[in-house]
């Protein structure tokens, strides 16, 4: 059984031709968080969008990726680290945005530590996003 097909069964999800493929594009790309636009490019010659759609709906609400909201930006999603180790813990983490190639990238050695906040108030979501430019077009200037 392929990796991606081991890690669909530990989510409870249906093994298709798409959703391991998809899964396949995430993995080759595990340190980076992916516009729908993107996994469209790469894909479009054998899936449709709203089929593509799906399959990031089901692995959102599965906790296989998580979302990256860019400000000024389309949302990307990224593969949750604990999915390759086959762990249900998602880690908040630090996300990088290129502010010259526009790569966004998770760096998931830098969990977020959650403050406690005051009485009465509840947290649905933090976010960390971090831009300037990266590793690779530093290296290039």
């Amino acid at each position: 059984m392929s990796k991606a097909a081991t890690i669909l069964d530990h989510y409870d999800l249906r093994k298709t031709k798409c959703r391991e493929d998809v899964l396949r594009f995430f993995i080759s790309n595990a340190e980076l968080a992916l516009s729908q636009q993107e996994i469209f490019y790469h894909l479009q010659q054998h899936y449709d969008r709203a089929t593509l759609y799906r399959t990031l709906k089901a692995f959102d609400e599965k906790g296989m990726i998580h979302r990256v909201n860019l400000a000024g930006s389309e949302t990307k999603y990224a593969l949750d680290q604990a999915v390759l180790k086959e762990k249900d813990r998602f880690q908040s983490h630090i996300h990088f945005q290129c502010e010259k190639c526009e790569k966004t990238v998770c760096l998931s050695e830098f969990p977020i530590y959650e403050p406690s906040l005051p009485a009465g108030y509840e947290k649905t979501k933090s976010e960390f996003l971090i831009t300037g430019t990266c590793k690779e077009c530093n290296s290039t200037a």
